[in-house]
């Protein structure tokens, strides 16, 4: 609980290596055919320790996310995606300067849309659009990072060895 872990272990919408978080989570697949699936996940989490008083959460937040996508192959070497990630979190507002015992309640929402082409059996291009936005809802308001919304174009190769 004094250190943050070394390596990449994930994110939660613009959460980074998330630590000291623990909860039940769940992710469904189905391929309805070969060229055709769809999957559903989502979590419910909670700090495993009190660190509030170290600037992390504190006992009574919460984080609840919410994934769902469906992948569409067009044709057998190109893909597409789409897929909506959502992160509702209930946190102390005390830090944010609210009243004691209130709670804020941030949103994060992305969706992507995704595309791969198959060059080669180990060579992939892929694009992917995503329209992000953040809600603070009183949060971050003091460093004027109260709401905002965007727009994201990657690009990518992949080549498996």
């Amino acid at each position: 609980p004094l250190f943050y872990a070394p390596g990449y272990w994930g994110r939660i919408g613009n959460y980074v290596n998330p630590t000291n978080i623990q909860g039940p989570m769940f992710n469904l697949g189905y391929d309805f055919s070969p060229s055709f699936g769809v999957n559903l996940g989502g979590e419910f989490l909670t700090p495993a320790r009190n660190r509030y008083s170290a600037g992390g959460l504190d006992s009574e937040d919460c984080i609840y996310r919410v994934l769902s996508g469906i992948r569409w192959d067009v044709a057998k070497n190109f893909q597409t995606s789409l897929e909506y990630e959502g992160v509702f979190y209930t946190l102390d507002n005390t830090r944010y300067g609210g009243a004691t015992g209130t709670k804020v309640h941030p949103t994060e929402h992305y969706f992507t849309l995704g595309t791969g082409l198959n060059l080669t059996s180990a060579t992939q291009l892929g694009l992917r659009w995503t329209i992000g936005s953040f809600n603070g809802h009183g949060a971050l308001d003091v460093a004027g990072l109260g709401r905002y919304n965007y727009n994201s174009f990657t690009g990518s190769v992949n080549v498996k060895f």
